[in-house]
């Protein structure tokens, strides 16, 4: 009996060591190694200048044609809405922003159509500190379709999302309306006892 079972487990190895062979023999080779190091390098450039708020040191690796949506819905087009969005959110006594860092991570491989386009995602956090002083933390979910010209990758469309239903400004949100509701019942209260107080005191 233990022989029995020690050449059924044999052969069982033997069964899927060859499976595993075959697989690989037939698993057609990937032509796209080099441009998936492109790819790589291009996210940890744009990671850095998002980072740095150096605009000028992000525009290279966008298309002209760029067209970028955010997470507020804001879609941007070309690199001159690109620098203008960049100004308005970053830049000046009425920018919203006083500092925003990221940090990027890759889904899975990037999918090729063809020689030419690929198509990125994956996650990120965003940590974000508003001009009011208030910080929070932002996961994000990002999509880029790549194109390639003259042997160079570079984003021609680039998507943000949030989760709309549980996200850091939701809930900031919902604390202060939670707060401003309980203020306003303690509010209430007191002025309905004041006013009570006030009507006893008129009765005797």
């Amino acid at each position: 009996m233990n022989m029995m079972r020690s050449s059924l487990a044999l052969a069982l190895i033997l069964l899927t060591s060859s499976v595993a062979i075959i697989a690989e023999e037939h698993t057609p080779p990937d032509t796209h190694q080099a441009d998936r190091q492109q790819l790589r390098k291009l996210l940890v450039d744009i990671e850095a200048a998002i980072n740095a708020n150096q605009i000028e040191k992000l525009l290279p690796y966008l298309d002209d044609n760029v067209v970028i949506t955010h997470q507020n819905a804001h879609v941007v087009k070309g690199k001159d809405e690109v620098i203008s969005y960049n100004k308005l959110m970053t830049q000046g006594s009425d920018a919203p922003i006083k500092k925003l860092t990221t940090k990027a991570t890759i889904g899975g491989p990037a999918y090729f159509h063809g020689d030419n386009v690929a198509i990125g995602y994956g996650t990120a956090v965003d940590q974000v500190e508003l001009a009011s002083g208030q910080t929070f933390s932002l996961q994000v979910a990002w999509s880029t379709t790549l194109v390639k010209k003259a042997g160079v990758w570079k984003a021609a469309s680039i998507h943000f999302s949030t989760n709309v239903m549980d996200n850091a400004v939701l809930r900031q949100l919902k604390k202060m309306l939670w707060w401003v509701g309980g203020g306003s019942l303690v509010l209430g209260l007191l002025i309905g006892g004041f006013i009570g107080s006030r009507k006893r005191k008129s009765n005797r």
